[in-house]
């Protein structure tokens, strides 16, 4: 008997007659349902009958009895039964990761299968391809079933390279299956890429509003499948080639660009190399070469602000408060800041100082770009600084020379009377077309001095750099602090030295830079205390120096409440998509009811319904308390993806509320004359970058928020937009 066969045994007697004898068998007793084959018998005593079955299944219980029939009728013995014996292993297959050539992973999925006439029982994984015994331990048990399938976890052994899973499975009679294998390779080597290409180093600047990017990849496990960039500043794409590899035509916003390589091998693994570019943006119209506000706090590199990678070396000189937040301390030996030379035909200079002490041995400047000779033919640049013998009277000293090469000198001069232990503004002017060299002490023309019209600067070519507080002349080092210093490569008008002074602390009640780069403290740098905490919202490269980015689900800035009268908000915003589902808020003071009545505040916001139109909202009350809300906005079209500059205003006697894009003035809005904001009162903070009216979280960047508590002119929205007084 095999498991499929079996040779079923009797005896018949014939009686002398001509007699058939067959076995009836089947898996139901007494029922049967097959026939075997027939024996002749006519012998008369017992004859042996033996007739051999197929087709039977293995581990089934079979009845079966014998049948003779002759003329004289039909004889049925007695019903038996047999058990075919199991001796089919099953059948029976493995896949790891649905048949992926690599794996990044010693962890992998198994894809196990077997069939079993009787039942698959167990299964046996391993690396090595020794067939197991159907009595080891290791083997996996499993609920008997003819078609067995399962997904599980494997773990390959350690190490890159060639790796084969092997499987057996068995049945419950104990038949092991034939070896059953699948293999993969375990790639977890990092790709490798580089940036050559238009520089190996990490930062690179450039004028040009795009670039091209070049350098290699390899791998040497499952090679380089592609190679992609991304912007932070949006765009991506695929490279051109793999191992070699060029990118072109990658678009570059103003400032810092971070754009990022990454290469992805045949096992998905990934490799990155960034570089920093910096997109130049030449003031033309302000005129601005160079802005060094000292509010780092940290480091040895005075950043220029202005957008023309003039960045300065701190020599000696520390952080410390300043004017408007923080500020440098020279200790009046051996400090100064050494930044490039500035050679313009014109000029304009400004600065903050406080000095600590008279210095009556050298002579001290602010700004140091003279060369002093005795002979004035081999004099060259400009100094703003105190003479040792007049240690309180300020001078800003300038060179000029005609078409010919004649120079003059001039020396436009200021007695402080006490020039120690207080801030001062200082800044000094030339107009090559009428030739007036001026100087201003806090935003006041206070001497002008008149060189030939048409003289030019006489340019510094002696020196290597401008040094700020230190003169090369008599070795003269400012003891005291410096903060806020401009260059301009024009004559600044009375009015906007004017702005310059008065930008640092008129009406100014908040400022958030959000230069500071780390932490969850956004320091006000306006001097009031009115410092944030950055709720989730990141640190990221701003229109000017550093940014907040916010997530657009749950990031803000929680600031103090700035509850006035009237008004003057301000800030830049970077967008990354719109949001169609809330209205986010730039800035929200905003608490909104259905009633007028119950309204309060205001906000500066994108609405769900019109995610391109910027509104900037705002309730006012009379003396009865009667209130008024008015909405200004501007459809920008496209919101996305650029920087915006938006500043908003509210003048209480004239009761315009004023919203103004890129500096310029888009809608007016009127409340009654003599209205005044009504206070928020409701909400115990205003939030940067959410509005409580539908939770709407801006998603993108913001950069430099200003409050004011009285309303900017034109004039002063214009200025904070070209960076005037920034």
């Amino acid at each position: 008997m095999t498991s499929n066969s079996a040779t079923l045994g009797g005896t018949v007697n014939a009686n002398g007659l001509s007699t058939t004898a067959w076995f009836e068998y089947g898996t139901i007793s007494g029922t049967y349902g097959s026939k075997s084959s027939a024996q002749g018998v006519s012998s008369s005593g017992d004859t042996a009958i033996s007739i051999g079955i197929n087709g039977l299944s293995a581990a089934k219980t079979y009845y079966y009895r014998l049948v003779a029939q002759n003329s004289a009728g039909t004889a049925y013995g007695s019903e038996m039964s047999l058990i075919t014996p199991d001796t089919l292993a099953p059948n029976c297959s493995v896949n790891i990761n649905n048949g992926d050539f690599y794996t990044t992973s010693t962890a992998v999925t198994l894809d196990l299968s077997a069939t079993d006439d009787v039942g698959v029982t167990g299964y046996y994984l391993s690396m090595d391809s020794t067939v197991p015994l159907a009595s080891a331990a290791e083997w996996t048990m499993v609920s008997s079933t003819t078609a067995f399938h399962a997904s599980v976890s494997y773990n390959l052994s350690a190490g890159d390279g060639g790796k084969t899973v092997y499987a057996w499975y068995k049945d419950a009679a104990g038949n092991v299956s034939n070896t059953t294998s699948d293999s993969i390779t375990l790639d977890t080597t990092i790709p490798l890429i580089t940036i050559t290409s238009p520089t190996s180093n990490t930062t690179h600047t450039t004028t040009s509003g795009t670039i091209t990017l070049g350098g290699s990849a390899s791998d040497s496990a499952s090679g380089v499948s592609k190679v992609a960039w991304s912007s932070d500043k949006g765009g991506s794409g695929t490279a051109s080639g793999t191992t070699g590899w060029s990118i072109s035509g990658i678009s570059l916003s103003t400032g810092d660009n971070v754009i990022t390589v990454t290469v992805t091998d045949g096992a998905n693994n990934t490799g990155t190399d960034t570089i920093t570019v910096e997109k130049l943006e030449t003031n033309t119209g302000t005129g601005l070469q160079a802005c060094y506000p000292f509010n780092e706090g940290t480091g040895t590199i005075a950043t220029d602000k202005s957008g023309n990678g003039n960045d300065g070396a701190i020599n000696g000189a520390t952080w410390a408060a300043g004017k408007r937040g923080k500020g440098l301390s020279f200790n009046g030996a051996s400090n100064s800041v050494s930044i490039p030379l500035l050679n313009h035909d014109e000029i304009s200079i400004a600065a903050w100082f406080y000095k600590n002490a008279n210095d009556t041995t050298d002579a001290d400047a602010i700004l140091g770009a003279w060369k002093w000779n005795s002979d004035i033919q081999l004099r060259e640049g400009f100094d703003v600084r105190f003479y040792n013998t007049t240690p309180d009277r300020l001078e800003f000293i300038l060179m000029t020379q005609d078409g010919n090469g004649k120079k003059t000198q001039k020396t436009a001069v200021k007695d402080l009377s006490n020039s120690v232990g207080k801030w001062y503004h200082v800044a000094g002017t030339y107009n090559k077309t009428t030739g007036e060299q001026r100087l201003y002490v806090g935003g006041l023309l206070v001497d002008t001095k008149f060189h030939p019209a048409g003289n030019t600067i006489v340019p510094s070519t002696s020196y290597a750099d401008v040094r700020i507080g230190y003169s090369r002349v008599n070795n003269g080092y400012f003891n005291g602090k410096i903060d806020e210093v401009y260059f301009y490569n024009k004559p600044l008008s009375d009015q906007e030295v004017q702005d310059l002074y008065n930008a640092v602390s008129d009406g100014m009640q908040s400022r958030y830079t959000f230069d500071e780069g780390s932490g969850l403290v956004a320091t006000d740098s306006s001097g009031n205390g009115n410092d944030g905490a950055i709720a989730g919202a990141t640190w990221t490269t701003g229109k000017n120096g550093k940014a907040l980015n916010f997530d657009g689900i749950n990031d803000f800035v929680s600031v103090p409440r700035t509850n006035q009268d009237e008004i003057s908000i301000a800030a830049w915003f970077y967008k990354t998509v719109n949001d169609k589902k809330a209205a986010d808020a730039i800035l929200g003071a905003w608490k909104w009811n259905s009633d007028v009545q119950l309204q309060e505040g205001f906000d500066v916001r994108f609405y769900n319904t019109t995610p391109d139109r910027l509104e900037f909202i705002l309730v006012t009350q009379d003396g009865n308390g009667k209130k008024t809300q008015k909405t200004a906005v501007k459809d920008l079209s496209n919101s996305v993806g650029k920087w915006y500059h938006v500043a908003g205003t509210y003048n209480k006697t004239t009761g315009e509320q004023r919203l103004y894009v890129g500096g310029l003035l888009v809608d007016t809005k009127f409340h009654p004359a003599g209205n005044t904001i009504v206070p928020s009162t409701s909400y115990a903070d205003m939030r940067i970058g959410y509005s409580r009216v539908n939770n709407g979280y801006f998603n993108g960047k913001i950069d430099e928020v200003r409050l004011y508590n009285k309303p900017l002119s034109d004039q002063e929205v214009q200025d904070l937009y070209n960076s005037i007084g920034y």
